[in-house]
């Protein structure tokens, strides 16, 4: 609310816009009213970008602030004196509302000018501080990054109570949140939220994405695994409000609607076996998807020296995924490492070319050519290039090496097709588990943007038996709900003994969760 520079002489350094205010009064009795609690961002990266709002940035010398570069803004006493007088004005006009759950201090604050860990960690350390020297509500404190892990010099600070991240992008959002919060809770130890999600940074998100699929997922991915919420799409006015896509959130308000997550012990669920419910049907082999990280979303915490070669395990999970980069520029390459159990493909998927130079997608099986295609972008805007290359793989044991042998850049995406075996519905499995509750989640891995963005729909999946194990013994009762409707798909009680729990599992179109609780929960 001071971060701009007017020629109104009530405005400026120290001067807080007061019609601005008074909107965040009303939004705050508003979200009292509806039961919404927010994250209070008080800066964001583009205040401290040269190509972005430092040009009118009320802090640059050039408006009359202290600071003569972006970067100054974390070491400069004045800048600091100001931003904690800010604070002092923030806790004194909303801490008191109940919808306020935390002061965030900044949105990207790496992709500020000249970034640099160590004062803007020194700088997070002194404000939370304060903060909370002030804060009487003693609200969460905590900042944000735009890479997916943060940085561990400001994210690792005890001041900081939260981490959360953003993500854009990525053509499978379920894995991405899923993979990404059990990531990020393992490296931090620290709550984490997925705070900013969706389809990319160019315009077009409405026809890039016309059912919300990337909501749908980015919900789900990060709450069945141990998020401390679902993911927050971006987008509201112009994708999210326009195609009414809020029916994603109510299944989701279901699920979780007096789950008692602060005052359990939560794990992730261990599956022994999948099947079918009907007997005699047959063992076979469905398709795996796998990607790397786009651009400025891979994770810092990779070492310099990456590896070359990545291993896709039975099960079709890839092995250091971290590390694996999506984006592929002139000369670039990496190799996956997969047994092929019976003939399959190898298809590779290339939603993204590069606005110029010459890409040239090549593959090698096993140190042999078998694919080698110019990528013509023609009149195709860059983000709307989608074409996917498939190349026959025999079983067994193969190194698959994909390369740009042009210029330019390409971004790419894996289907590795007849490869992982399944006992039952080709549903992939997420949730988490206490003493008397257990939330789990299915759904089709087809159930993706790539798949939709192509013309692809997954199959509806029959009736199957999930068996899982370590789960307090007794009864309880069970709701399924389908995540894309609302529907209730099926209710009913199961029975766990020792240890172990055989649950039904209704037949899936494309996405279900269910809601196990025994019977008498803990309070």
């Amino acid at each position: 609310v001071e971060s701009e520079v007017s020629s109104r002489p009530d405005l400026g350094l120290g001067r807080y816009r007061q019609e601005d205010c008074w909107r965040i009064d009303h939004l705050m009795t508003m979200s009292e009213r509806l039961g919404i609690h927010m994250m209070c961002c008080i800066e964001t990266q583009q205040a401290l970008r040269r190509d972005a709002w430092w040009g009118r940035f009320t802090y640059n010398r050039a408006n009359g602030g202290p600071i003569d570069a972006p970067a100054q803004f974390f070491t400069d006493e004045t800048a600091r004196r100001l931003f904690r007088n800010r604070l002092r004005y923030l806790v004194a006009r909303w801490s008191y509302s109940p919808s306020v759950y935390a002061w965030q201090f900044w949105n990207e604050v790496s992709a500020c000018n000249n970034y640099s860990s160590e004062p803007v960690a020194a700088w997070h350390r002194e404000m939370a501080t304060y903060l909370r020297s002030i804060d009487p509500a003693a609200h969460i404190i905590h900042t944000n990054f735009g890479n997916m892990d943060g940085y561990r010099e400001v994210d690792g600070l005890p001041e900081m109570e939260v981490v959360s991240t953003n993500i854009y992008s990525r053509r499978d959002m379920a894995q991405t949140g899923i993979w990404g919060t059990r990531y990020m809770t393992a490296h931090y130890r620290k709550p984490f939220l997925l705070t900013e999600y969706g389809v990319g940074h160019h315009g077009g998100w409405l026809t890039e994405d016309p059912t919300g699929i990337i909501v749908h997922n980015g919900l789900w991915g990060p709450l069945m695994s141990g998020s401390a919420g679902t993911g927050m799409p971006w987008g509201w006015g112009g994708w999210i409000d326009t195609l009414d896509l809020y029916r994603y959130w109510k299944p989701a308000a279901e699920l979780v609607a007096g789950v008692p997550f602060a005052q359990r012990d939560w794990r992730p669920l261990q599956v022994e076996r999948f099947a079918f419910r009907e007997p005699g049907r047959k063992a076979y082999y469905s398709d795996v998807f796998v990607e790397g990280w786009p651009r400025n979303y891979s994770y810092t915490l990779c070492p310099a020296q990456r590896p070359e070669v990545f291993t896709i395990d039975a099960d079709g999970e890839l092995r250091e995924e971290e590390n694996l980069c999506a984006v592929l520029r002139g000369g670039e390459g990496h190799t996956l490492s997969a047994a092929f159990p019976v003939d399959g493909t190898f298809v590779v998927h290339v939603p993204e070319i590069s606005e110029s130079g010459d890409p040239v997608l090549r593959v090698d099986i096993d140190g042999v050519e078998a694919l080698l295609q110019a990528l013509p972008r023609g009149d195709a805007k860059a983000w709307e290039y989608w074409r996917a290359f498939p190349v026959p793989v025999p079983a067994g044991n193969h190194r698959l090496t994909i390369a740009n042998a042009g210029g330019g850049s390409l971004l790419t995406a894996y289907e590795l097709q007849r490869f992982r075996r399944r006992e039952g519905p080709d549903l992939d499995i997420a949730g988490q588990f206490c003493e008397d509750y257990i939330l789990l989640w299915l759904h089709h891995p087809q159930f993706i943007w790539l798949c939709q963005r192509e013309g692809r729909q997954p199959m509806a999946q029959p009736e199957g038996v999930l068996t899982l194990t370590a789960v307090a013994d007794g009864t309880y009762r069970v709701t399924w709900l389908d995540t894309t409707t609302g529907e209730t798909l099926h209710s009913g009680t199961v029975e766990a003994r020792a240890g172990r729990l055989d649950l039904p599992t209704p037949a899936i179109p494309r996405s279900a969760v269910a809601k196990l609780i025994r019977s008498p929960a803990r309070p």
